[in-house]
């Protein structure tokens, strides 16, 4: 009995030992399974990721119908959606950046399609004609690169950001579509086509001195001049007062010379934007603008006022309403005034039909109430009426021009 009890106590020892021997086993095994996943996860991040590079982009396709039906031509006062009758390849951007909270990053927007065409042939690369006067384009007109900058942040107090390159304008409210802001309604305001620069080219500083105040200064070539146009430069800057988290104002000042080879000439330019945002559904919104010229002599037969001297202003208001995640209704309403029309008039070659009858300039207005729906994230659909009206005729119709202005716009974009 004694010897049958040892062997029996010695299996369940065996038992125990080869339990005890596999649980461990067992518990290794999972721990290098753990560890292995962890290898794995880590080696999957990419390259980008591991240099904190980040990766966004926009899509928009438009359809714009002009209820005026011009026999040619597209909306008069249109920055980009142009097209009488017509689907629009308005934006492709692809935007790549590495904003570290210190030191050297950078940041750069690809744009395809028709804001890029536009953007770009309003821009001065250091191309001449065959008289050696200073020509816009540089001849790619469907695609440019809006932005392409440099940035360095300086460790002192709350951090200088230097950026150094080619970079939107910080005036005005409205903005060429961004992954993070792509504006209130389908078509841009009359102010943000003729009433400011679209981009920079130069050295820009950024520093907050607190939540509630900051500074943007630096200087630029000019209005949308890569290369300079002239022998002088332009103070660009911009001033932040938020004195209430649902109350802030940015104003932003331009100063230089613009015309072509004419550095007598100085550009000034002010805008006013002041948010007022009572809840999280409701924005209000104003825009200023004012901007004067000196010296003017335009070439290639451009308006010259008699004085030789010329001056522009508008005001846009915003109503925005967002009851829920996926719907917005926006209404835009704006004045501009253009009297020695070196804006309008001349930016857009207007001719001067016998049925085209305006002055020096024109006052010219616009409302634009929009409704959007958010399908899914990132996509939205945008629907808008436009009205434009003149104090002149200035818009197309048929084969003749009238003094009032009507589109259907509807658009897809999609952001990520």
């Amino acid at each position: 009995m004694k010897i049958g009890t040892c062997k029996i106590l010695g299996v369940i020892a065996a038992g125990a030992l080869m339990a005890v021997s596999t649980t461990a086993s067992a518990q290794t095994l999972q721990e290098r399974v753990d560890a292995l996943e962890k290898k794995v996860d880590e080696n999957s991040k990419t390259m980008a990721d591991q240099l904190g590079i980040k990766f966004h982009g926009v899509v928009a396709i438009d359809y714009l119908y002009d209820i005026n039906s011009p026999d040619s031509g597209g909306p008069a006062l249109r920055t980009f959606e142009n097209e009488r009758n017509s689907f629009i390849a308005n934006l492709v951007n692809f935007h790549v950046e590495r904003q570290p909270e210190s030191g050297l990053g950078f940041v750069i927007d690809f744009d395809l399609g028709k804001t890029a065409d536009v953007v770009n042939n309003t821009t001065y690369f250091g191309r001449k004609d065959s008289s050696g006067n200073p020509i816009t384009g540089n001849g790619t007109d469907f695609f440019d690169a809006r932005d392409f900058y440099l940035t360095y942040t300086v460790p002192v107090g709350s951090g200088l950001k230097l950026k150094a390159g080619r970079f939107v304008t910080l005036a005005g409210e409205e903005v060429i579509k961004a992954y993070n802001n792509i504006n209130y309604n389908v078509t841009n305001s009359i102010l943000f086509g003729f009433a400011i620069p679209f981009t920079h080219t130069g050295l820009l500083g950024s520093y907050a001195f607190s939540d509630q105040l900051a500074l943007d200064l630096g200087v630029v070539n000019g209005w949308d001049a890569v290369a300079d146009n002239n022998d002088g430069k332009s103070v660009h800057g911009g001033l932040t007062i938020a004195p209430d988290p649902k109350v802030s104002f940015y104003i932003t000042g331009t100063y230089g010379p613009e015309q072509n080879n004419n550095g007598r000439s100085k550009r000034f330019l002010t805008t006013v934007v002041a948010t007022i945002k009572p809840t999280d559904q409701l924005t209000f919104i104003l825009d200023y603008d004012y901007g004067n010229e000196s010296n003017i002599a335009f070439s290639g037969g451009g308006i010259v006022p008699a004085s030789g001297n010329a001056q522009w202003q508008g005001v846009a208001g915003y109503a925005i309403f967002a009851p829920a995640d996926n719907w917005q209704f926006a209404l835009r309403g704006e004045i501009f005034d253009d009297p020695d029309g070196v804006r309008t008039l001349f930016q857009q070659g207007v001719t001067t039909p016998s049925t085209h009858t305006y002055g020096p300039g024109d006052t010219t207005w616009e409302f634009t109430p929009t409704i959007s729906y958010k399908i899914a994230d990132g996509l939205w659909w945008r629907n808008e009426y436009r009205h434009d009206e003149a104090d002149k005729n200035l818009f197309p119709k048929g084969d003749h021009f009238i003094r009032g202005q009507d589109t259907l716009a509807s658009e897809l974009i999609y952001t990520f």
